[in-house]
């Protein structure tokens, strides 16, 4: 009586054995994707949130939730911020002596 071969030469196991390895391979390389999050220029970024600024010469006390907005706090004597803002801290003036001169420059923009 003859047998039949129904079992898998040994080259046969090794290409089903390099098929297995390489389809775990692709498995475990699976591409993922990252999201991020862009605000609007009048907002700020906390964490997956985009929360409305605080205007100039103001700082943050609470960022929004789900349920409320920013909540502000105006800048205490001696700080200051100059532009609208998502920073819990307004910056600290510089003092200059009675002798000293200070610039400020603007920028105009002509329609």
């Amino acid at each position: 009586m003859e047998l039949s071969h129904k079992c898998p030469s040994a080259r046969n196991l090794v290409i089903i054995h390099k098929s297995l390895f390489f389809s775990s391979q692709m498995i475990l390389m699976r591409p993922f994707r990252v999201h991020t999050i862009t605000c609007h220029l009048t907002e700020y970024k906390i964490g997956n949130e985009c929360c409305p600024m605080c205007p100039p010469g103001s700082r943050v006390k609470t960022d929004c939730t789900e349920f409320r907005s920013t909540s502000c706090l105006p800048c205490t004597d001696g700080t200051y911020m100059d532009r609208p803002n998502g920073l819990k801290r307004c910056t600290p003036c510089s003092t200059c002596d009675s002798g000293a001169a200070m610039l400020m420059f603007s920028t105009y923009v002509l329609k």
